[in-house]
């Protein structure tokens, strides 16, 4: 069944701290993440989505803006040996920062041939 290959999570944080009477920094209070993932027979592809809600910066004096990230990755497994695979990360070219003054990279993507030599 084509429902069989599907696999879906979301996992949702709220977190609502202090340190110092002060609210956390760099923790957002929402952060949700979700997955979707299609394996039908050696084909593979997956989405990552992530949501990180607005927070403060160390100063405590900036917030550092809300973003939501997308990020796409497909593999075909030839053997148990030999495998291809491909992954987008930032697939729309998101602007934000992880941290107050640090950009995070745009679109990035690769790809490449894993080889497995565990022994059975």
């Amino acid at each position: 069944m084509p429902l069989d290959d599907l696999s879906i999570s979301v996992n949702y944080t709220y977190t609502d701290g202090e340190e110092d009477d002060k609210d956390l920094s760099i923790t957002p209070k929402d952060d949700i993440s979700a997955n979707i993932t299609y394996t039908p027979g050696r084909f593979r592809i997956s989405a990552d989505i992530y949501y990180v809600g607005d927070r403060l910066a160390y100063d405590y004096k900036h917030k550092i803006d809300e973003y939501t990230r997308v990020d796409v990755s497909s593999s075909y497994l030839f053997s148990k040996y030999f495998s291809l695979f491909c992954r987008i990360e930032n697939l729309f070219d998101e602007d934000y920062e992880a941290a107050a003054g640090y950009p995070a990279p745009g679109i990035s993507a690769w790809g490449g041939v894993k080889l497995n030599f565990e022994a059975e």
